[in-house]
């Protein structure tokens, strides 16, 4: 069930709240439509662009907050930052782990993404990620 967050456009002529001034201010410009909804399909979206996707549930407790209430849950984590859930094996079952991933070619990006993906606060993580690769893009000669 969708969640209203905003009221509807009252049209280009019109502001919603002209407050104390002498007169209605100018409406959004024609053709830029506002949101209305946040429901499961725009919570969802919210969840893969500020991490890496909606774990189960995700999506009904931010639908549940509405769209105010599940930016803020993001970008104001209310918990410590913690890892849920089992981690990564190997073919035979082995886990890895922070020793390991030193030691083994690739284990540390093993470690690393797999710390993102669990993690309880994936804005975070993703941030992470952004500044880390960006910081490794070749610059222009």
């Amino acid at each position: 069930m969708p969640v209203t967050t905003t009221q509807p456009d009252p049209g280009p002529d019109r502001d919603p709240d002209p407050g104390p001034g002498p007169g209605p201010g100018p409406g959004p410009a024609p053709g830029n439509p506002r949101q209305t909804t946040f429901g499961a399909r725009e919570a969802e979206r919210l969840l893969w662009r500020a991490g890496f996707g909606p774990r189960p549930g995700d999506v009904a407790a931010a639908v549940g907050r509405g769209l105010e209430g599940a930016v803020h849950a993001l970008t104001r984590p209310a918990t410590a930052e913690a890892v849920e859930g089992a981690g990564p094996v190997d073919a035979f079952g082995a886990p890895y782990n922070r020793q390991r991933a030193v030691g083994e070619y690739g284990g540390n990006d093993i470690w690393w993404f797999d710390r993102m993906v669990r993690s309880n606060q994936p804005l975070r993580q993703r941030m992470t990620l952004l500044w880390q690769t960006g910081s490794r893009r070749p610059t222009a000669a």
